[in-house]
């Protein structure tokens, strides 16, 4: 089976000794997608190499700023043979709910206001 496991570039656990799946788990022992790292271009064009991964491949980015229009954020996943792979996430800025409030109140008063000098 570790012979399997080598060929195809995976990890070979010995399920007598459950160590080497406890490492794999807590990102310090290789993964179980075979993916080695991941570079992500952030939004606002910063470039960011070698990015940790955990056993199933997940990583983790830091806070980022989300500007109007779309925000895109590119992210090269690179294997243990060095294949690669691309994907690109597509966000937009949402106003929040308090914004529409202020928006709707801002109205209100231009309204009000508007409306009280009609009458005088």
């Amino acid at each position: 089976m570790q012979s399997i496991a080598t060929a195809g570039n995976g990890i070979y656990t010995n399920a007598s000794d459950l160590t080497g799946l406890v490492d794999l788990f807590n990102g310090t022992a290789g993964n179980l997608v075979g993916i080695d790292h991941v570079d992500v271009t952030m939004n606002d064009g910063s470039f960011i190499s070698h990015i940790a991964i955990d056993g199933l491949g997940n990583f983790v980015l830091p806070n980022a700023t989300l500007f109007f229009g779309a925000n895109i954020f590119t992210a090269v996943a690179y294997d243990t043979v060095g294949n690669s792979a691309t994907a690109e996430l597509i966000l937009t800025a949402v106003p929040e709910p308090s914004t529409y409030a202020m928006l709707g109140m801002g109205l209100v008063l231009i309204g009000w206001i508007s409306r009280r000098r009609i009458a005088d």
